[in-house]
């Protein structure tokens, strides 16, 4: 696909690694070097994970995680001791287990948090399987399995590791809410604000208000206080142990762990304005926050954003055909259309969405009276906010080049993953016409009654069953034949290994 920079590149998003954003050298400096006018944002789901990764650093959740990544190994590389685990759930609880899934490395909170919900979900039929093979009563489990298993055990069956796992799935719960929200292709700049103060206030109230899954945890945990021992016995589902004390442990620091998620998602986003372009382009997107309570507070709200942006795009908005003395006008006369039509929707949760995707793409409305500044607001809404579509693309990538796949050529390997990306799904993919397209577009005329693997019968095309003994068989007559003094012949040499009625 050719694009030319300098007439049609408004912005682009990646991570913060240096051969992106690097002051001399980086990708997207050096595009910018040739359109001035571009845009470039350091993804916002990226940001995400960063934010995690700095206020989850040394501490307990640091050593849940790195629990979830032994028990995935465990499983996954071992199908005998998956086959065993998924028989004991269907024994013991008479349901199903989900394995165990991978929440460590390059990985969205989305797939921590399904992670800690597996675990959570299928608590107590891992702890019984760790404990038949931590017994030492099976000869199949090597001793320094044991040692590890009965490690694990000793950090799992704790009130302390249980409580932080609930708690770290009510965080993360908000936090993914925010991550599938940034990784849409759909998402517009104006929605990065709105999705930031909403997770943001979910996450204070949970300082001092438990989570969904905090309660059901305490309303599940039954407690034994045991004077006599100085102990207190914890029955969770159906499994039990025991810790030190008369009381329950309740100096967990919740609140001022969930201010350090807090700040950390603060500070990661705390530059996401400092870009006037982005800044501007959120007020003026986002028709919620229109003062459409007052016709001249509506007249002059966004004026100047307007006039700022279409100078910052002035060389794209020109060479596109766009009017740029009609951009305000036209913004005015689009605020009060926007008004007189669809303020009494203003409820909906994607009223702005609604509103642009109607003036876009809705036909026998008189948009054309606002193309102008429709050209330049369009260019606002097609502002990347994050890269994850690029991430989605490496993992497709490696799906169509298998085992199976590895000599494709470029321009086959770039067709498969646009039908993949762009194309339509399943469900609405009509494949007559691609199948007609396939059967005629051929040099030779398509063989579909021929199987694609092992020998064939001559008449039929169906694969032979039998082919792989008889040929052995023939295999075997030769070599006793090559004791013996006979040759060959030449034509029984050409013959050998053919059908005995083909013609050669």
């Amino acid at each position: 696909m050719n694009v030319n920079i300098e007439t049609q590149l408004v912005g682009a998003s990646a991570d913060g690694a240096a051969v992106n954003f690097g002051c001399e050298t980086g990708v997207l400096t050096m595009f910018k070097g040739q359109q001035p006018s571009m845009v470039n944002v350091h993804c916002t789901a990226h940001r995400i994970e960063l934010a995690l990764k700095d206020a989850f650093k040394s501490t307990y959740f640091s050593e849940i995680d790195e629990l979830l990544m032994r028990i995935y190994y465990l499983y996954h590389k071992s199908p005998k001791k998956w086959r065993e685990l998924k028989r004991l759930a269907e024994i013991c609880e008479n349901s199903s287990v989900i394995k165990p899934v991978r929440s460590h490395g390059s990985r969205w909170a989305s797939h921590k948090l399904a992670a800690l919900q597996a675990l959570v979900r299928d608590y107590s039929a891992i702890i019984s399987h760790f404990e038949d093979m931590a017994s030492g009563e099976r000869a199949d489990v090597r001793p320094d399995e044991v040692c590890k298993l009965k490690s694990y055990m000793k950090k799992l069956k704790c009130y302390k590791f249980l409580y932080h796992c609930c708690l770290y799935i009510d965080v993360l719960e908000e936090i993914s809410k925010m991550s599938l929200v940034f990784q849409s292709e759909h998402t517009a700049i104006y929605r990065i604000a709105e999705q930031l103060e909403s997770t943001i206030a979910a996450l204070t109230l949970l300082q001092t208000v438990d989570g969904s899954n905090l309660l059901a945890f305490k309303e599940k945990l039954e407690v034994v206080v045991d004077a006599d021992n100085n102990s207190i016995a914890y029955q969770y589902e159906t499994v039990s142990f025991k810790s030190a004390g008369k009381t329950v442990p309740t100096t967990f620091n919740k609140a001022g762990f969930i201010t350090s998620v807090v700040e950390c998602i603060e500070r990661r986003y705390a530059n996401i304005d400092s870009d006037p372009v982005i800044a501007k382009s959120g007020a003026v997107l986002n028709c919620k926050l229109w003062p459409y309570h007052s016709v001249t507070d509506l007249d002059s709200f966004g004026n100047a954003e307007i006039e700022s942006l279409g100078q910052h795009f002035k060389a794209i908005l020109v060479a596109n055909g766009c009017n740029v003395r009609r951009l305000l006008p036209e913004w005015v006369k689009l605020k009060r259309y926007v008004k007189r039509y669809w303020q009494g929707k203003l409820n909906d949760n994607d009223f702005s969405s609604s509103v642009w995707k109607i003036m876009f793409e809705s036909e026998g409305n008189p948009t054309s009276q606002f193309a102008n500044v429709l050209h330049l607001l369009q260019i606002l809404l097609v502002l990347p906010v994050a890269s994850a579509h690029v991430e989605r693309c490496f993992s497709l990538l490696k799906r169509i080049l298998g085992d199976w796949r590895t000599s494709l050529r470029l321009e086959t390997i770039e067709s498969l993953m646009r039908i993949c990306t762009d194309g339509p799904s399943v469900e609405q993919f009509h494949s007559q016409a691609a199948l007609t397209h396939w059967l005629n577009s051929g040099k030779s005329s398509r063989r579909t009654s021929v199987k694609p693997y092992g020998p064939r019968n001559k008449h039929t095309g169906e694969a032979n069953p039998d082919a792989d003994h008889v040929e052995d068989h023939k295999l075997i007559n030769v070599l006793v034949d090559s004791d013996s003094d006979h040759d060959m012949s030449t034509d029984e040499f050409d013959n050998f290994g053919c059908d005995d009625d083909s013609n050669h």
